[in-house]
């Protein structure tokens, strides 16, 4: 029987995007991390600042990746569980709605999204192989948000046939320096910056977020629609004008200018303090992101648009159909402002700005390797980052393309049934932010 006329439920995979899954000490049971439990432990115990997801920065195992042995991070207690539902309620009530009717069958592997992407995205294919193969007459339709489609590409570059259709919503193929900024202050919710989820310290110890600089291969590219080379660019002096950096001003995967221009924990800790183990955690976790980019998205010398990105010929893409789903209503990090004469990066603020859903930019999430056919929809009325994984557009395509047409009556029940409760939530986290506020001033 041919894969498209298979009349049993849809198979649909989600996988979510960075900070996506909530992680459980597997020794003691306890959540170490999820929303909103965790940004109100932040605003009670200011203190702590997440330093309990915090992973080791010692590198003592390798395994072997294509015949070659790389080092790889010690493990701590905590693993993924299940997909982050308190960002994503209007998507996942959408998916398990789906499923509860038995128009499709829902599977959401989860991955760790702290650890390097060469180490997690092997694990996430094995799931995803796992999946597939229990369902060898039914072609998939994948689901990705963010970095999920980072991490997912590569099973279905491996896989073509399985798969009928992508979601890719806002894309995080393409690649940022954005993260520089987390990794030298620290995540903090947006206009409440005292609310740090993530202390920088934390963040360090998170290979994955090395992994979204853009390796200085001739086929990478540079930061979308202004040609450039690297997402950083000074101000001539004598014109006014931005001018761009190029790989050999700034590398990101080189050790030695996160050193030179005081960047990460060379910002927040001091190179008095640095450590020998500090020094060689960063090496490795720059050394596994240039890896991983090298591997899967930016071949040296290749065009990002060559067929040299495809596993298979061509042709045995033909069938799938890749939806690009994001927006262009937001201004969204472009590159950081940099003074070479004293070797500073000014990451305070975005110095430059581009159309974007408010993370990830135009261009980038419309990237797809290989120059594949896509179609590009963009969202309607919720049009952030995150919050557009609720958005009805989005809700309403997924049902079209497993066969439930969806006008948004259909949601409005199991909706309905969380608004009280949502509106508890708010009320519950306003309040503790208050506290949080009043109890940092008496700090002071």
């Amino acid at each position: 029987m041919n894969k498209n006329d298979c009349k049993e439920p849809v198979v649909v995979i989600y996988v979510h995007g960075l900070y996506g899954s909530v992680l459980v000490n597997n020794k003691t049971g306890r959540v170490e991390y999820n929303l909103p439990t965790s940004l109100l432990r932040s605003a009670i115990f200011h203190g702590n600042r997440g330093h309990n997801v915090a992973l080791p920065t010692t590198w003592s195992k390798s395994s072997t990746d294509n015949n070659n042995t790389v080092p790889v991070q010690d493990k701590d207690n905590l693993i993924p569980t299940v997909p982050l539902r308190y960002t994503h309620t209007g998507l996942l009530d959408c998916l398990e709605s789906l499923r509860d009717s038995g128009s499709i069958e829902l599977h959401t592997p989860v991955w760790d999204w702290r650890r390097a992407f060469e180490e997690t995205e092997p694990k996430l294919a094995n799931d995803i192989d796992a999946i597939l193969d229990r369902h060898p007459r039914r072609r998939a339709v994948l689901i990705t948000h963010s970095t999920g489609a980072l991490v997912s590409w590569p099973s279905l570059n491996r896989r073509p046939g399985d798969f009928s259709a992508w979601v890719n919503i806002a894309g995080a193929i393409g690649g940022s320096n954005a993260l520089v900024k987390e990794l030298r202050n620290g995540w903090g919710a947006p206009g409440a910056e005292f609310l740090r989820l993530f202390s920088a310290m934390t963040m360090c110890t998170f290979p994955s977020h090395f992994g979204f600089f853009v390796s200085h291969n001739d086929g990478e590219r540079f930061g979308g629609p202004t040609g450039k080379e690297t997402d950083f660019f000074v101000v001539d002096k004598e014109t006014g004008d931005n001018v761009f950096l190029t790989s050999k001003d700034i590398d990101l995967h080189n050790y030695e200018d996160w050193k030179k221009f005081r960047l990460g924990m060379y910002g927040w800790k001091g190179k008095d303090r640095i450590t020998d183990e500090d020094i060689s955690h960063l090496r490795h976790s720059l050394e596994a992101a240039r890896r991983f980019r090298s591997k899967h998205y930016a071949i040296d010398g290749v065009s990002p648009d060559s067929d040299a990105y495809l596993l298979h010929d061509r042709s045995e893409y033909s069938h799938l159909r890749i939806i690009n789903y994001g927006s262009d209503k937001s201004q969204t990090h472009l590159a950081y402002k940099v003074d070479i004469a004293s070797k500073t990066v000014d990451v305070t603020k975005s110095g430059l700005t581009a159309p974007g859903d408010s993370t990830i930019l135009s261009a980038d999430w419309r990237y797809i390797p290989g120059n594949l056919k896509t179609e590009t929809i963009l969202s309607e009325k919720d049009s952030l980052h995150i919050p557009m994984c609720g958005d009805e557009g989005l809700l309403d395509l997924i049902g079209d393309l497993v066969g439930v047409p969806q006008n948004g009556t259909t949601r409005m029940q199991k909706e309905s049934q969380y608004f009280p409760a949502s509106w508890a939530v708010i009320f519950v986290v306003l309040s503790t932010i208050a506290m949080g506020v009043a109890l940092q001033k008496n700090w002071l």
